[in-house]
């Protein structure tokens, strides 16, 4: 018997194309899931690049209390430099930062408990910005990934989502900053606590520029200071931990900082006011006079002497503070009811800046001074209640907002301002190329003191000196972290 070899050859030929085909349309599946997992997976790159790369740019300004300005930061940050799907990144900033779809978040970051919680409103606590970067094609977010073969499936597109947490390592700001790095200067360190004082930075820290080492930046003379702060940072490289320095010997938490980095005077470009207006006016006060009012302009003979039983008013203005002849000083007030909202004093011409209560709790003096109007005053009212208004005009007060006393840099005498608990002094005290010396019982001097050197004198706890800052002036951090 012989077989149909032809026959049965055609038979099995048959089978082995449809097993081709089978296997073929096998392999292109899996070629197409492998390409839109591919697809998807890039897409999810992209867009943690994106939201890594915005969270830390705005966990850099996150501190400087601008919620507005960190939404816009992170976003254009995300938008103008990353692509996912060939489109730019789109993030919703979600200004009242409450929004489950919104992707900028400010908040707080917890270190040791890895928790972040979003702020109602931007404050203090704000050190993290939390970016969530989607392909969900819910506006404003971009559209969902689109595949090649899963249509075959049902599925055309893959929405896509990552999230990523940035923490502030540091912000560059300070309520009480030293500006000298001169190791000749005289005296020769920069900060010097005489006397056991106690000083109190409120939501602000300390700042020493000094850089070098070969001299005293900071130096304690008699029982240790007493230091409130969150932090005291140096330039310098010295320890000076190893000094056994210690400034909360309460907690022993708050020890100098080294090698941090340099804060530049956040002035060193304002320019000094010109007298305006250019008329000279008297500014000799009589002990035991009738009540005075000066109004703002050119003091050549300075302000001598304001003293108990004096009532004096300083109406809103810039007063150019000259020395005057003989012993006259300059702006001198050792006590009296005095007031003075809406004002910059500006000290030049060798005058001298001689502040202080008329002693403890002194019923019989008052001394109130309020910085030029800024964004940080809530005094919004002169000495007699009036709304503020600057008869010198807006342009020319404006360069001076939140400041109180600014001395010219070519006068280099010391100025001395010694609190007391009827001492009350808002603003940005600054003292650009001269030392200064404060001292006194509890008080309220300044919301930033700037200082070429800087002695604080005291007796104690009962000599506390408070310096209530307000963040101004804070430079972007300078430096952020992922944290997720």
């Amino acid at each position: 018997m012989r077989l149909n070899t032809k026959k049965h050859n055609r038979r099995n030929g048959g089978i082995a194309l449809i097993w081709t085909a089978v296997t073929l349309i096998v392999l292109i599946l899996f070629v197409g899931l492998a390409i839109d997992v591919a697809m998807v997976k890039l897409a999810a790159h992209q867009l943690q690049n994106a939201a890594d790369a915005a969270a830390l740019a705005g966990a850099l300004i996150v501190k400087l209390n601008n919620d507005a300005n960190t939404r816009t930061v992170t976003y254009n940050l995300a938008h103008a430099n990353y692509y996912v799907d060939g489109s730019s990144v789109v993030l919703d900033k979600n200004p009242s930062n409450d929004n489950p779809d919104g992707d900028i978040f400010i908040g707080n970051y917890d270190l040791n408990t890895r928790v972040f919680l979003p702020t109602t409103t931007l404050n203090d606590d704000a050190n993290a910005v939390k970016v969530v970067a989607r392909c969900t094609g819910s506006p404003p977010h971009n559209p969902p990934v689109s595949l090649i073969f899963g249509p075959i499936a049902g599925k055309p597109t893959a929405e896509v989502e990552r999230y990523a947490i940035a923490i502030s390592k540091d912000d560059l700001g300070a309520g009480l900053l030293v500006l000298s790095e001169d190791c000749s200067q005289t005296p020769p360190e920069s900060l010097r606590f005489m006397g056991g004082p106690t000083v109190e930075i409120v939501n602000g820290s300390i700042q020493v520029n000094m850089p070098s080492c070969n001299c005293y930046a900071i130096r304690v003379d008699g029982s240790v200071a007493t230091v409130y702060a969150d932090k005291f940072n140096l330039v310098s490289e010295c320890d000076y931990s190893t000094d056994g320095y210690d400034f909360d010997p309460t907690s022993n938490e708050l020890k100098v900082t080294p090698k941090q980095p340099k804060i530049p005077d956040p002035y060193a470009d304002m320019d000094a006011p010109l007298p305006n207006p250019a008329m000279p006016k008297s500014g000799t006060v009589l002990p035991g006079g009738a009540p005075v009012v000066f109004q703002p302009g050119y003091y050549p003979d300075g302000f001598t002497k304001i003293s108990t039983g004096d009532n004096v008013t300083f109406m809103p203005g810039v007063y150019v503070v000259g020395k005057g002849a003989g012993a006259l000083k300059g702006l001198e007030i050792r006590g009296g009811n005095v007031c003075a909202r809406g004002v910059m004093f500006y000290i030049t011409d060798g005058a001298v800046v001689d502040i202080g209560g008329g002693g403890p709790a002194d019923p019989n003096t008052k001394i109130l001074i309020t910085e030029i109007q800024s964004d940080h005053e809530e005094l919004q009212t002169d000495c007699y209640g009036n709304t503020i208004t600057y008869s010198q005009g807006d342009a020319y007060v404006a360069p001076y907002k939140g400041m109180t006393i600014f001395q010219d840099r070519e006068n280099n005498t010391t100025a001395n301002i010694a609190g007391g608990a009827e001492v009350d002094i808002k603003g940005t005290i600054y003292f650009p190329n001269n030392h200064l010396d404060l001292g006194g019982t509890p008080s309220s001097l300044g919301i930033q003191v700037i200082a070429y050197t800087l002695t604080i004198h005291g007796t104690g706890s009962a000599d506390k000196l408070i310096i209530d800052y307000d963040g101004r002036n804070k430079l972007p951090a300078n430096s952020s972290y992922l944290v997720r």
